[in-house]
């Protein structure tokens, strides 16, 4: 939306949990979490099929990154297998620094914005 609260756009829909946007350097892309890719969502009551709810923070293991345009096109897939949460861009737009959830390990990571590396 603009700054004064006005033009508010979704841009992300479905039943996906989509969590911690954050802009690009240039304001090109958001980044954010999805789990739009895996198909899991929230155990919040929605009318989706109880085999894809994940309860608490279960939900991180299926969390990828993607982008999208301020317009709420051109979504990209940044990562695959999960567990990719709490994502910036680094301040010249080239690297992503994350945290990736692997069982009980929970590290931080940094890699080309294109998600190799």
């Amino acid at each position: 939306m603009n700054a004064d609260g006005t033009d508010v756009r979704q841009l992300t829909g479905g039943n996906a949990e989509n969590i911690h946007p954050t802009w690009s350097p240039g304001s090109t892309r958001i980044l954010f979490n999805t789990t739009h890719f895996s198909g899991a969502t929230a155990a919040d009551g929605r009318d989706v099929p109880s085999a894809n709810k994940v309860i608490g923070e279960k939900i991180d293991e299926k969390m990828d990154l993607a982008t999208i345009k301020p317009d709420g096109t051109g979504l990209k897939r940044i990562t695959t297998e999960g567990g990719y949460t709490y994502a910036a861009f680094s301040p010249d737009g080239n690297s992503i620094l994350h945290r990736r959830i692997q069982g009980a390990l929970s590290q931080i990571f940094v890699m080309k914005a294109d998600g190799t590396g």
